[in-house]
């Protein structure tokens, strides 16, 4: 592409007209053929949404998880749950169906090595979360009594929520917390069952 223009610049003793040429060109060339953008995640630690955390997998009973990874700590509801949630160490976390004691509806990871496919968990902006699975998740804000103000971002039809810290305190606490806006952990559900984990609005 070719641009030219003059300018004549004059006062009562002379004049002065200045011509300019700018020329530019274009190139376009195809991008590798390449399709992986990102390090793929590992097996053992990917999340799945509606099925798996890992090797831990829905849907599943309790008494499977005891006999595999011994007893769990007893976490009880947190506000704006349904589920109790049950804790193994080291691993996800198990949310219990209210109405049948045995039955795990879903599990949740904080541990930044876990990943979803398209690369997201721990530390991924509430941003990053919307863009890759869409504007609309129902949006469930609560205080929880140890870690502050959370957001969550529930996806039901995909079955998988996000719990974005939105608690100043909480991020200060070190590296092993989610800064503000920031996704702190993730929970995998059976599609359609988040009214039996969450006090949806």
């Amino acid at each position: 592409m070719t641009v030219e223009s003059s300018v004549e610049v004059a006062n009562s003793e002379a004049s002065l007209r200045l011509r300019y040429v700018i020329k530019t060109t274009e190139r376009r060339d195809p991008l590798a053929g390449d399709p992986v953008l990102a390090s793929a995640t590992a097996l053992e630690q990917l999340i799945i949404p509606g099925k798996a955390i890992g090797e831990w997998t829905l849907p599943a009973r309790v008494g499977d998880y005891t006999t595999r990874y011994g007893t769990p700590a007893d976490r009880g509801i947190r506000p704006g749950f349904h589920a109790r949630l049950l804790r193994w160490e080291p691993g996800p976390g198990a949310l219990i169906d209210p109405s049948d004691a045995d039955a795990v509806l879903g599990l949740e990871i904080s541990d930044r090595q876990y990943r979803t496919e398209k690369g997201l968990g721990f530390g991924s902006s509430e941003g990053a979360v919307l863009i890759t699975y869409g504007p609309a998740p129902v949006k469930l804000d609560v205080v929880l009594p140890d870690l502050g103000a959370m957001r969550f971002l529930i996806y039901d039809d995909l079955g998988v929520a996000f719990a974005v810290n939105m608690d100043r305190a909480h991020a200060a606490r070190g590296p092993s917390h989610a800064p503000i806006g920031a996704v702190d952990w993730t929970i995998v559900f059976a599609p359609g069952s988040a009214g039996k984990i969450f006090q949806l609005p």
